[in-house]
């Protein structure tokens, strides 16, 4: 039997421009540089590069912790684009299925971002409450930026 097998570029021009992220000819596109740019525009990209941490990158089902600290504490990142903005956390987010701690961080792509703060697992459980924050929207859980502790989680490196 003939093996029919061929390299997934190969019907690809080796100079493939317009491909996005792509410099330069096709066999020398990097991907790991594309998502790494990415991921450090994002909010979890900020918090990780402010603290020097690495992403959570399980797959083995959904969870809800972003990163793990030095020191054994998981970390759900949370942001929002209003430069006022609360931490909220969606209901199906429960004290039994969340990281230990939450991270609050405010900001844009466009602007960037950055830390607002923190609160633990029982903290944040024990003080928010559910709301709707507008009509049709769904519930959610709400904890006011006020009650975070504005300290950084860990000490910055």
């Amino acid at each position: 039997m003939e093996d029919k097998t061929a390299e997934a570029t190969e019907s690809l021009s080796k100079q493939a421009g317009g491909i996005v992220g792509l410099d330069g000819p096709l066999d020398s596109l990097d991907l790991t540089k594309i998502l790494a740019k990415e991921f450090e525009e994002q909010e979890q990209g900020a918090f990780a590069k402010m603290f020097n941490l690495f992403p959570n990158t399980q797959i083995d089902g959904p969870n809800h912790v972003d990163f793990t600290l030095p020191n054994g504490m998981t970390v759900d990142v949370k942001s929002t684009d209003n430069f006022s903005g609360n931490l909220l956390v969606p209901l199906h987010i429960t004290s039994d299925n969340s990281a230990d701690a939450f991270v609050l961080m405010r900001g844009t792509l466009e602007k960037g971002f950055y830390y607002v703060g923190w609160i633990t697992r029982e903290g944040y459980y024990e003080k928010a409450t559910k709301r709707q924050m507008a009509d049709g929207m769904p519930y959610t859980w709400y904890l006011g930026a006020g009650h975070l502790n504005h300290e950084p989680i860990i000490k910055p490196t």
